[in-house]
């Protein structure tokens, strides 16, 4: 699977969790009076609530692999640009209004840009982590309980 596809899907599991835990909280309930169906639910809440524990690994891992990715992009086009604006800085044959005062100037504001998408990156990809990761933990929390309820009311 490649990494944007399963940001994506880490993505959609994470926004459509909250509709799931609350059906699955409601079918838990209303079988709580059959001890057959309520032990197999039960068991499934808890292999949920892991398996929703266990993605948060691969959201962390997804998501620095990304930030790393879009950190080296930006740093490569910046290279390459700054390449291109020494190689005209010593060109002889530039028109009279690329000055090397200009270029300077261009690569002053290159350098700038550069770290401002940079920390717009980290944020970004932070931030959505953050956002999926939590909601995984919380959701996979949710579930172990619902297990243990469901568990402990058979018994």
């Amino acid at each position: 699977m490649t990494l944007e596809w399963r940001i994506g899907f880490m993505q959609q599991i994470s926004g459509r969790s909250i509709s799931l835990f609350l059906g699955v909280a409601m079918v838990v309930y209303s079988s709580l009076g059959q001890r057959v169906l309520s032990r197999y639910l039960a068991l499934a809440c808890l292999v949920g609530g892991v398996l929703f524990l266990l993605s948060g690994v691969i959201v962390i891992r997804d998501g620095l692999v990304l930030q790393n990715q879009a950190l080296s992009t930006i740093k490569s086009e910046a290279t390459e640009i700054r390449s291109q604006l020494q190689t005209a800085q010593v060109n002889p044959n530039l028109p009279p209004e690329v000055t090397p005062q200009r270029v300077e100037e261009a690569l002053g504001q290159l350098e700038i840009q550069a770290e401002a998408l940079s920390q717009n990156a980290r944020s970004s990809t932070t931030q959505s982590m953050m956002s999926v990761l939590s909601t995984h933990v919380v959701i996979g929390l949710g579930l172990l309980a619902l297990g243990r309820v469901a568990i402990k009311h058979n018994h």
